[in-house]
């Protein structure tokens, strides 16, 4: 067996070269779901609620939005739990994906932009 040697600056330059292809808009888009982005533009202090609200408004429905937020190790969290927060009302939406709409038969992910 042959070991190679990577230094720790090679290996975060490598890493951080990649993460603008993980990190923002898109990224569920481009790393787990495939599927077209929905977005919800807040002026402000917005909860998950209101972001239902305005789906509902614009035509999508089986509207799953997830109370955690999303990482770069865990893009999009509803996927690892589909379990929808409770209590809409209470949650405050995050910055960037915060779940997914379905419209016309196609589902979209949920983008929130402040």
């Amino acid at each position: 067996m042959r070991f190679v040697h990577v230094s720790a600056a090679a290996l975060f330059a490598a890493l951080a070269g990649m993460a603008p292809a993980m990190a923002g808009e898109g990224t569920c888009n481009a790393v787990i779901c495939n599927i077209p982005d929905v977005h919800i533009h807040a002026n402000g202090v917005m909860s998950q609620a209101d972001v239902a609200k305005q789906l509902k408004q614009m035509g999508y429905t089986n509207i799953r939005l997830s109370p955690y937020s999303p990482t770069t190790v865990v893009p999009c969290p509803q996927l690892s739990h589909p379990t929808p927060t409770s209590d809409l009302a209470k949650t405050p939406a995050h910055r960037g994906w915060n779940g997914t709409a379905e419209k016309n038969g196609d589902t979209a992910n949920v983008y929130v932009d402040f």
